[in-house]
């Protein structure tokens, strides 16, 4: 007796096709977005990330695809940055983040605010709690300016 192959039920797969598979990898190479590549190779954007999940091989393939692209954007990139300081300054904030990326002066840390904050509501209750009032405008406004004078750090903003 003669096996037959089971059939699958539904359509064939979109992605399945290597000509399907080398036309969104050839989309992604260019460094076109997952969605636009998908739009353009007539795939939806679930089916795709189903088959990059369901097929090993093919989630290779499109991380290959995405490096190429980026190394092909930064060589552009950085052979730019040889006429041009501002491209090479551009490249070098976002290449190595930490070394050269602009920092805003002023902005403050999360743990910075916070010792503020808990310094001013505790001076706040000290001086209400005892009913000193007028003290406390006169406090308030020196609380206010060690801090913007930033001599808060050391110490002098919770007296």
């Amino acid at each position: 007796m003669v096996e037959k192959k089971k059939r699958r039920k539904g359509q064939p797969r979109k992605l399945q096709s290597a000509r399907a598979r080398s036309r969104m990898l050839g989309f992604l190479r260019k460094g076109i977005s997952y969605k636009a590549a998908c739009s353009m190779s007539g795939v939806s954007f679930p089916t795709f990330l189903a088959e990059r999940e369901r097929d090993p091989e093919f989630s290779q393939a499109i991380t290959k695809a995405e490096d190429t692209a980026r190394a092909k954007l930064e060589e552009r990139f950085f052979a730019a940055s040889k006429d041009d300081w501002k491209a090479a300054e551009r490249f070098l904030s976002r290449k190595y983040y930490e070394e050269w990326a602009q920092r805003k002066p002023d902005a403050i840390e999360i743990r910075k605010l916070m010792r503020h904050f808990t310094a001013l509501v505790s001076g706040i209750l000290e001086f209400l709690k005892e009913g000193r009032h007028e003290e406390f405008k006169f406090w308030f406004q020196n609380w206010i300016d060690r801090v913007l004078s930033d001599d808060f750090d050391n110490g002098a903003a919770t007296s």
